[in-house]
């Protein structure tokens, strides 16, 4: 192929016919956004928002909570963590025993070998 301008493709400087004028995408979006669908899709995405704000928030609560316990175990003696954790088996023995087989289990799979 040449670079000759005589044989290169021509392209026209006129705008194209087919392009729609810059007002039919404005009536184009009024119309949707009239839409009964597209209105409840944004109304669920308003609630799908309110409800991620709500669960950061959830998140933020339980993760102070959490660092807090943490700080605190950290800070206390062996004594300290063995009493809190036989106020929880009291106040739920069911998890409590749970909790007991799960590291019996363990235990006897990690002197096992």
């Amino acid at each position: 192929m040449s670079d000759d301008p005589e044989t290169l493709p021509y392209k026209s400087a006129e705008p194209d016919e087919a392009a729609a004028p810059p007002h039919t995408f404005e009536d184009l979006g009024r119309k949707l956004d009239a839409m009964p669908q597209v209105q409840s899709a944004q109304r669920l995405l308003e609630e799908a928002r309110a409800e991620l704000t709500k669960a950061q928030a959830h998140y933020a609560q339980i993760r102070a909570d959490a660092a807090a316990q943490m700080r605190s175990v950290r800070s206390g003696n062996v004594g300290d963590v063995v009493e809190s954790t036989l106020q929880y088996v009291r106040r739920h023995p069911g998890q409590g025993v749970i909790g007991s087989v799960l590291i019996g289990f363990l235990l006897g799979r990690i002197l096992r070998r």
